[in-house]
């Protein structure tokens, strides 16, 4: 008894030690540490509704558009086993990796405390994600967010130079490997019957992404993502044409909420079959 009260005071002790390292990630950067609180204390509890509201039992999600992975303790929380993160700039990839290997710790080390075999695992993979497999240009801009495979119109540009401390510009492009939704699931350590959740920011990618993942959207839930509702990006598609393919495929949307003032939306779609069961 006494060895085994020695063992968890070590995992806690651990845990504390992880605590702070991931805390520390997530607040050391003011806009970070805003993104992470609205995360935490507002969507949150969107999207934990959400899927309660529309019976959509967390398994799996897909988190495309990981940026430094402000996403991934919400995804934790909600009660998602199986997280894939994808984010093509490098810079913002190796964030990711570290945050990502450091939630992964933190979660096992939970796991070790009640002598459970680890029930969550994230995995990171650095690409763009589209409609097939290749290469494409990435336009890097010196506001990550706006960073995409299509490039920011002039007018974006400054709109957001209105809203940041300096002036929004593309600072590089970049060539990136792309791969398809299928893809990233064949290639993971999941299947694609374990992940029922898409999460996509990506800045005017959804419908590419969406065209790459035939096999996957069958035995999905629920879909969130953030769509222009106004030209942003060079030849993206236009938001009807994103709501017309879910609804080929057999999504509808449940739920949305507009930023009117950068023209976006956050739009929640559902399977039909999902909305059967109410």
């Amino acid at each position: 008894m006494l060895e085994n009260f020695k063992s968890q005071g070590e995992v806690i002790s651990k845990i504390l030690d992880l605590k702070k390292k991931i805390w520390s990630g997530y607040f050391a950067e003011p806009k970070i540490k805003k993104n992470f609180e609205s995360e935490i204390s507002y969507d949150f509890l969107v999207y934990d509704r959400l899927l309660r509201k529309y019976n959509c039992q967390p398994r799996g999600a897909l988190y495309l558009g990981g940026h430094k992975g402000e996403m991934l303790l919400t995804l934790v929380l909600l009660g998602f086993k199986k997280i894939l993160v994808v984010e093509p700039q490098p810079e913002l990839f190796e964030q990711l990796q570290e945050r990502v290997a450091l939630i992964n710790e933190f979660i096992s080390s939970y796991d070790s405390l009640i002598d459970g075999e680890q029930i969550t695992l994230i995995e990171a993979v650095q690409c763009g994600v589209g409609a097939l497999n290749s290469e494409a240009k990435f336009y890097i801009t010196s506001k990550s967010q706006l960073s995409s495979l299509f490039k920011p119109i002039e007018e974006v540009i400054n709109e957001e130079t209105i809203y940041s401390e300096s002036k929004v510009s593309i600072d590089n492009q970049i060539v990136v490997p792309i791969k398809t939704v299928d893809s990233l699931i064949e290639e993971s350590s999941g299947d694609v019957l374990e992940f029922n959740f898409l999460y996509m920011n990506i800045q005017g990618s959804e419908l590419q992404a969406l065209e790459g993942a035939q096999k996957t959207l069958p035995h999905l839930d629920s879909i969130y993502l953030e769509k222009n509702l106004t030209p942003r990006y060079q030849d993206s598609p236009k938001p009807e044409e994103i709501d017309n393919y879910l609804l080929k495929h057999n999504f509808v949307k449940a739920w949305g909420y507009l930023l009117s003032d950068y023209g976006v939306s956050y739009d929640f779609y559902i399977n039909k079959k999902i909305g059967n069961r109410e």
